[in-house]
């Protein structure tokens, strides 16, 4: 499995995950907590080139919109405008959002969709940290994001509405999950660091609110982390309480995971979180480009050795040439003697080649039975012969034919006249003319055999 790097920026310093992953699966190796201060010392000194982002984001809009039971193409655009609206302090904002469902508010039918908006300022500030060093961000998510991605593979039955309890830092962040779906998050002041009174009262709370306001009724309190761990109150919840429970596909000393709940889901849940990315489409078509880049000269560096390699095997053939033709050379010259005696020899039967030539012609008749013999090669299977002429001049036999082809396709009909022309040459008749019409898979040849002298 591949290791990985995930780094959560969060209110106590930053956390660091080294995992392996693979399949679904992760196991951490080590995790790191540092202060914002020793960051950048941390990413100097740190030798791999891509990160997984996750953080507490200052500037964050999240809550529940609802708008008319529009299609789902206006949806976007609705709750960006609805965040305009609400969160003018943001500025220039990235956001994600998940449809929850409908519902009948007053008597009309309303769709209630979440939104999760982060500042881009923000979003950008983070990934300058890294690119200023070199470095690749693959993915920037909110905590809340990460932790109820996690919360949700936690979820025992996914029709069961929970409260979720993270710390990070001096405060803890609650959360409800509904048959899966993020509806409501909360950040709430703490008193240190575990569960104390203070946290169970915010808790509780917080179940009220969702009962008499959001017509939702938490069946369960689970807490992460040291909330989890440190539990110091001396109160209960009003609802029963537990820990959150390591995934069977995570291995780790569960304190640790948990403690590092935010780098690890980012890390784990990827693909799910994957809607959650807050990674501006400008930086995004960057990395695409410089990834293209990349390829593109590794490419290039490839087909240089190629070719390089292959001009020297050329070079290599060059030179065996040359030498071939520096022995052939050397040959001719050694038989330039013998063949002058030849050209000397040729001019004196000069004279006698009339009278060699007028016997050989009265011992040139034409053979029939060899003619028949040859056209023998027109009998193919598929081949149907229509008819056959044999005509006799004057050093040779003309044999003109026409016939059918019996095919299933063009291809199979241009196959066997082939064969066809191929048998009548290993017979000995040459072909003079030929064709062959596709549409109705007739042909016309005509074929010499030449009679030697």
């Amino acid at each position: 499995m591949a290791t990985q790097i995930a780094v959560s920026f969060e209110e106590k310093g930053v956390r660091i995950v080294y995992a392996s992953t693979g399949s679904r699966n992760l196991k951490l190796q080590k995790a790191l907590l540092i202060s914002d201060e020793e960051f950048d010392d941390f990413l100097h000194k740190e030798s791999a080139g891509r990160f997984t982002v996750s953080a507490d984001f200052k500037a964050i809009f999240h809550d529940i919109i609802q708008l008319p039971p529009v299609p789902d193409k206006f949806i976007k655009k609705l709750v960006s405008n609805e965040i305009k609206k609400r969160s003018p302090e943001l500025g220039e904002f990235l956001f994600s959002h998940e449809v929850i469902g409908d519902r009948f508010v007053e008597g009309r039918k309303v769709r209630e969709v979440f939104a999760l908006a982060v500042s881009q300022n923000e979003v950008n500030s983070i990934i300058s940290r890294f690119s200023s060093r070199g470095r690749t961000v693959d993915a920037v998510y909110p905590n809340i994001s990460c932790i109820s991605a996690f919360a949700s593979e936690a979820m025992g039955r996914a029709e069961d509405t929970a409260l979720f309890v993270s710390e990070s830092g001096f405060a803890k962040t609650l959360f409800v999950m509904d048959r899966g779906k993020l509806v409501f998050v909360r950040k709430a002041s703490s008193t240190g660091s575990g569960m104390r009174d203070f946290d169970v009262q915010n808790v509780n709370m917080t179940i009220s609110y969702c009962r008499q306001t959001l017509k939702l009724n938490p069946s369960v309190v689970m807490m992460a982390g040291s909330s989890c761990h440190e539990y110091e109150a001396s109160g209960e919840t009003i609802v029963p309480s537990a820990c959150m429970m390591l995934p069977a596909n995570v291995r780790g000393r569960q304190d640790v995971v948990l403690d590092n709940i935010f780098p690890v889901s980012a890390l784990l849940l990827s693909k799910k979180l994957k809607s959650s990315n807050m990674l501006p489409v400008r930086y995004r078509a960057e990395q695409m480009l410089n990834t293209f880049f990349k390829a593109g000269a590794a490419c290039f560096v490839v087909l240089s050795a190629a070719g390089l390699i292959s001009l020297r095997n050329s070079s290599d053939k060059i030179q065996a040439h040359e030498q071939r033709i520096k022995t052939l050379s050397m040959q001719v010259a050694a038989a330039a003697p013998a063949a002058a005696e030849i050209k000397k020899l040729q001019a004196r039967l000069q004279p006698l080649m009339p009278a060699v030539n007028a016997f050989n012609s009265s011992n040139s008749a034409p053979d029939a039975k060899k003619a028949l013999a040859s056209a023998s090669g027109l009998s193919a299977k598929g081949v149907s012969v229509e008819s056959i002429r044999f005509g006799f001049e004057a050093g040779s036999v003309r044999v003109t034919a026409k016939g059918s082809i019996k095919s299933d396709s063009y291809l199979r009909t241009q196959a066997l006249f082939a064969e066809v022309l191929d048998s009548l040459g290993r017979s000995g008749l040459q072909t003079v003319s030929k064709k062959l019409d596709l549409k109705d898979n007739t042909f016309n040849l005509e074929a010499a055999q030449k009679v030697a002298k």
